[in-house]
C-alpha cells in the first residue's frame, strides 16, 4: 500500500536504498529508529551494510521487530531504551556505542514529540521544554 505521495507505507515495500555505505564498515545510530520513518531508515542503512543502533523511548515491541528484521537478513542491530531528553542518557548511549563499535558514522534524530494545538499560546512551559529537550537535545548531546 502506498500513501497519496506514492511513498511505501510498510517497510517490506521499500526498494533497495541507494545509499553510500555499501561495502564499508559503517555504524548507523537512529534516535527513534524503531518504527515508522525511523524503521524504514534503519532498514535502508542495514541493506547497505551498516551496523544499526536503535534508540527508542517506550516502543519496545517496534524496536524489537525492527531488530528481528535486520538480524533475519544477516545484519547487526543493537536496541537501547531510554529518554533522549535526558542529557545523561544521551551521553550513556554515546559511551556504549563507542565502546561497542568505536564510532558513529551516521546519526539520525528521528525521535520527536509534539503537542497538538491551534495556537502556540496553548503550549504549556512544560510541553515546550519537553519538545525542545526531545527534539533537539538528542542530536546535540
Amino acid at each position: 500500500m502506498y500513501s497519496v505521495y506514492n511513498i511505501p507505507t510498510r517497510c517490506d515495500q521499500l526498494p533497495e536504498a541507494q545509499l553510500t555505505c555499501e561495502g564499508h564498515d559503517y555504524c548507523f545510530c537512529g534516535l527513534g529508529g524503531g518504527s515508522g520513518i525511523g524503521r524504514a531508515v534503519s532498514i535502508a542503512y542495514f541493506h547497505q551494510g551498516a551496523k544499526v543502533i536503535i534508540v527508542y523511548y517506550d516502543e519496545r515491541r517496534d524496536a524489537e521487530e525492527t531488530k528481528e528484521i535486520i538480524e533475519a537478513g544477516g545484519g547487526e542491530c543493537t536496541i537501547i531504551q531510554g529518554d533522549i531528553a535526558q542529557v545523561d542518557f544521551c551521553k550513556e548511549v554515546m559511551e556504549l556505542v563507542m565502546k561497542k563499535y568505536g564510532k558513529i558514522d551516521i546519526l539520525v534524530n528521528n525521535a520527536a514529540v509534539q503537542y497538538e494545538c491551534t495556537d502556540i499560546k496553548q503550549l504549556t512551559d512544560e510541553q515546550f521544554d519537553k519538545t525542545m529537550k526531545t527534539n533537539v537535545y538528542g542530536t546535540f548531546y
